[in-house]
């Protein structure tokens, strides 16, 4: 199975992805094999074939897909006709970013006396559990001891 390993650029960064045949064939109108094995020069292989030199600063749709492995792949590319006044010239602008809005304040900003909060327990039964648990461990302790000792 042939393939093109290549970095594509724009506006917003670079990354490199794989073309496999069918993202070629797509976008170029030639087959991968033949691109890697009738254009490609064998003996550097950092020089671009004049057929992907072509798609250079042309706007493209690629449908791009992260493998297990962490390679990008083209999966799908397709050139994007523009009329010359509708291709943008220079860089294309960085998407922006969304700004969301602030939501609305609180009606009331006061807050319910801790003696209201459902569920609260008198705090000195809590601590009367506490030494009981606190007293139930010692004598189990004590006992042990007597046992063992």
């Amino acid at each position: 199975m042939y393939s093109v390993n290549t970095t594509i650029v724009d506006a917003t960064g670079n990354m490199e992805v794989v073309f496999f045949n069918e993202s070629i064939q797509a976008l170029l109108n030639i087959a991968c094999k033949d691109m890697v094995t009738k254009h490609a020069d064998s003996t550097n292989p950092r020089v671009v074939p004049q057929q992907l030199r072509s798609a250079i600063d042309k706007p493209s749709l690629l449908h791009v897909t992260l493998k297990n492995d962490g390679k990008l792949v083209v999966k799908n590319a397709s050139g994007i006709t523009t009329t010359t006044s509708d291709q943008p010239t220079g860089n294309l602008p960085r998407t922006s970013t969304f700004t969301p809005t602030t939501p609305a304040p609180k009606s009331s900003t006061s807050k319910r006396p801790l003696e209201e909060s459902p569920g609260k327990e008198d705090e000195t039964s809590i601590d009367n559990n506490d030494l009981e648990e606190q007293r139930e461990r010692e004598l189990i302790e004590e006992n042990i001891k007597k046992t063992f000792l």
